[in-house]
């Protein structure tokens, strides 16, 4: 390594066959041109408040660390809560325009907790829902909620 300056030790990002198989320029220029055309059809080539993305990510509460230092031949632990965390869903959304919509945050569990909402943005809906997981009743609620908010 030390001759090669532009190399080094990374970790690697897991990839899924599917995604990488899906993640080539035909594909990608293929799916830029279909929604050129949409965007062409409905007229909203400079109506950037009417182009919206949504996307759910989950949030871990459990991180684990890549790496450490630690006495060589010592044993070495990062105590945890648990062998696995929860995952938190989250919801978001934002506009061409660069207006940001509501986030709603979605929680395994049968009871809200009040400390859920302690420091969340504004227009943030927090649910509870028995797997955490966007189902089509709550994507509905958070697109009425969307359609709801000023600016939104």
């Amino acid at each position: 390594m030390k001759r090669q300056p532009n190399f080094g030790i990374r970790k690697p990002e897991a990839l899924s066959a599917a995604r990488a198989a899906g993640f080539n320029p035909t594909v990608v220029m293929g799916w830029f041109k279909k929604y050129q055309d949409m965007i062409e059809t409905l007229g909203l080539e400079n109506v950037p408040d009417h182009i919206w993305n949504c996307d759910e990510t989950g949030l871990q509460d459990h991180f684990l660390s890549t790496r450490v230092v630690a006495e060589v031949g010592s044993p070495c632990f990062e105590v945890t809560g648990g062998e696995k965390g929860e995952t938190t869903t989250c919801l978001a959304s934002h506009n061409a325009a660069g207006r940001y919509g509501p986030t709603m945050v979605i929680f395994k569990g049968k009871q809200m907790k009040a400390e859920w909402l302690l420091g969340s943005p504004q227009n943030t809906a927090v649910k509870i829902y028995d797997n955490r997981w966007i189902k089509s009743e709550l994507f509905v609620e958070w697109g009425k909620l969307s359609a709801e908010t000023p600016n939104g």
